[in-house]
């Protein structure tokens, strides 16, 4: 059996050493980015943009940093952008139900219904506890003229909106009180029936 000598044997662990911590050090590198891109998202969302692209960079499997950059260039009205980036996310992830539900926003945005309804139903399928999905696909719904469909999810936003939501909760009861139209005469009058005692 041939063995290799001590210093290639040395060489190949060296290789093997600083492969495994550059690609930790890429990765924290990585995540350093995207954290500063969330500081400075809110204060400036150029700066922002650049270290979520630059994380995108150094770590491309990681679905967030792209993610994030799509919110970055929502931010700066670059729309055509960010539809990109998210479609760049579900294409490395097609669970990532955050990438759908902005893409929905988008599409909602450029007038184009049917295409963010598919889009807000993935996400609502992929995470059904975000009342942001609901309201927002009985919103698409009512742009589309779909009233009954508008209205159940408007009713179902009211049924898991968390209660310091007021505004949209407010905006959602009129919403759908405008779709289910004026009440009839006997809706708003209908009271149960009293029972009449028999004169006799």
């Amino acid at each position: 059996m041939r063995t290799l000598p001590k210093t290639t044997f040395s060489l190949i662990l060296l290789c093997v050493f600083l492969t495994v911590c550059n690609g930790e050090t890429t990765a924290a590198k990585a995540l350093q980015h995207n954290e500063q891109g969330i500081r400075t998202l809110d204060t400036d969302p150029e700066k922002a943009l650049y270290q979520f692209l630059k994380a995108a960079e150094l770590d491309p499997k990681v679905p967030d940093y792209i993610a994030n950059a799509g919110i970055a260039l929502m931010t700066l009205n670059r729309n055509e952008e960010a539809l990109q980036k998210f479609k760049e996310v579900i294409s490395i992830d097609p669970e990532y139900a955050q990438a759908y539900y902005n893409l929905g926003v988008l599409l909602s945005a450029k007038g184009q219904n049917s295409e963010a309804i598919r889009n807000y139903e993935i996400a609502l399928r992929l995470n059904p506890n975000m009342p942001e999905i609901v309201y927002n696909l009985a919103l698409a719904y009512e742009n589309s003229g779909n009233n009954k469909l508008a209205a159940a999810n408007y009713a179902n936003f009211l049924k898991i909106a968390p209660k310091n939501r007021q505004s949209a909760i407010q905006e959602a009861k009129n919403r759908l009180t405008k779709l289910q139209g004026p009440k009839t005469k006997g809706e708003k009058t209908a009271r149960p029936e009293r029972k009449r005692k028999k004169r006799g």
